[in-house]
């Protein structure tokens, strides 16, 4: 498929579901690193809630408004790069069991060196609603895993919720990090 270009950026369709069903993914998902990742991260999470200065510089959680972030920006210990780009996709498959669908997925060239894998799902509008109001779960969900040189830049989830007529107000920050990293 052929790039698009986009203000100095090209993309191309990131596809998820190949990935998902690759031999490579799929033997990943037999070994423990998925389990140590969730914990550590909900390990850290809890940890930032108690007292934030204490929190571990590689990975950040921020709360603004309606809007909310984990942001990864080194790999530690025995993980690599690819153990990200692989939990990226188990998040993913996590948030569809929750009533999320992929509205975009996309491979994005930001230079010779350097590219963004990014899935964005949304809550399915097939979901029952609440009180006469679409079910927005946990807002709008955004991952992104930048790459330079096969080094990791950052891998950052982003959630943002509607304050809306047409929306129930959605779950928190707090029950998303329960439900994605809470084993």
């Amino acid at each position: 498929m052929d790039f698009i270009t986009r203000h100095g950026t090209q993309s191309k369709l990131y596809n998820l579901r190949l990935e998902i069903l690759s031999d490579q993914y799929v033997l990943w998902q037999t070994t423990n690193v998925h389990s140590e990742l969730t914990d550590k991260i909900y390990k850290v999470y809890l940890d930032a809630n108690m007292n934030p200065l204490l929190s571990d510089s590689w990975i950040r959680f921020e709360t603004k408004g309606l809007s909310a972030a984990i942001s990864i920006s080194s790999v530690i210990e025995k993980f690599q790069v690819t153990d990200l780009i692989n939990y990226q996709m188990l998040i993913s498959e996590k948030l569809k069991t929750h009533g999320y669908i992929v509205n975009l997925s996309e491979v994005k060239q930001h230079s010779e060196n350097e590219h963004s894998l990014i899935i964005y799902q949304k809550p399915s509008f097939k979901l029952p609603l609440i009180n006469d109001k679409s079910d927005q779960i946990y807002g709008n969900i955004h991952s992104e895993i930048r790459i330079k040189r096969g080094e990791l830049v950052f891998f950052k989830i982003i959630v943002h919720r509607y304050k809306d007529y047409r929306f129930d107000d959605g779950k928190t920050f707090d029950d998303l990090i329960t439900a994605l990293f809470k084993n």
